[in-house]
């Protein structure tokens, strides 16, 4: 049983002493109901979808290649060495790298060496992407 809200008399009798009641006050409540069915149907419609489909921030999503890769390949030493050599390249090498990844796509051996490539260069938000997105491929966190 929900409990009576109190009425404008209750309320007025036991307000503070410091308040005081404005002339232009109204004698009673507005009940709005149009506003209420609105409110009810946008929650329940709500309830209905939000378990169809998990959202993921775009950020996270453009990093999921990167990750499904990282989360999925053996760590060897011959990436290890290569995550090592793509540090240890000027701004220059390390362009010239991209542009001959990026003309080599058709393979996935490709595809997956430049989104490797790519991790090199991440700024902040970047990598808290990116790890946001190892953890959703490696099932840590659901989305």
């Amino acid at each position: 049983m929900s409990a009576r809200a109190q009425s404008l008399r209750e309320l007025r009798a036991k307000r503070p002493l410091n308040v005081e009641i404005l002339p232009s006050a109204t004698n009673r409540r507005v009940e709005q109901e149009c506003n209420r069915s609105m409110r009810d149907a946008a929650d329940k419609l709500r309830e209905q979808h939000a378990h169809r489909f998990g959202y993921i921030q775009p950020g996270i999503r453009e990093q999921m290649e990167a990750a499904s890769f990282l989360v999925g390949s053996e760590k060897t030493p011959a990436l290890e060495l290569a995550f090592a050599m793509l540090f240890a390249l000027t701004d220059d090498q390390y362009e010239e790298v991209i542009r001959l990844l990026s003309r080599q796509t058709i393979s996935t051996t490709a595809q997956q060496a430049l989104a490797i490539a790519k991790l090199r260069n991440l700024t902040v938000g970047e990598q808290v992407s990116l790890d946001a997105a190892i953890d959703i491929v490696s099932g840590r966190k659901k989305c």
